[in-house]
């Protein structure tokens, strides 16, 4: 998949999950008008596509430093054994 496509794919993921069923109509209409959306993006609201991957591949980045942060440990990489007599 092309990560440049990213936000065209969460625009028609939104337009399903917003109609609460799933038909291929629904998708193709969806399709369509996401888009018309995405070009409206890009030409009006100053959103390119080279953003969109930018966006791709930071998304891991985070993902990465919340799953670390959620672990308990230091995001700076520091670590301090502790040995059986410190830990009481």
């Amino acid at each position: 998949m092309n990560a440049g496509l990213l936000m065209y794919f969460v625009l028609v993921l939104l337009w399903i999950i917003f109609n609460g069923q799933f038909t291929a109509e629904i998708l193709l209409f969806g399709m369509g008008i996401s888009a018309v959306i995405y070009l409206f993006m890009c030409k009006f609201l100053d959103f390119s596509i080279s953003r969109d991957v930018l966006m791709f591949r930071e998304l891991f980045l985070f993902a990465h430093y919340l799953v670390i942060l959620l672990r308990g440990q230091p995001p700076c990489g520091i670590y301090r054994r502790v040995t059986k007599h410190e830990a009481w």
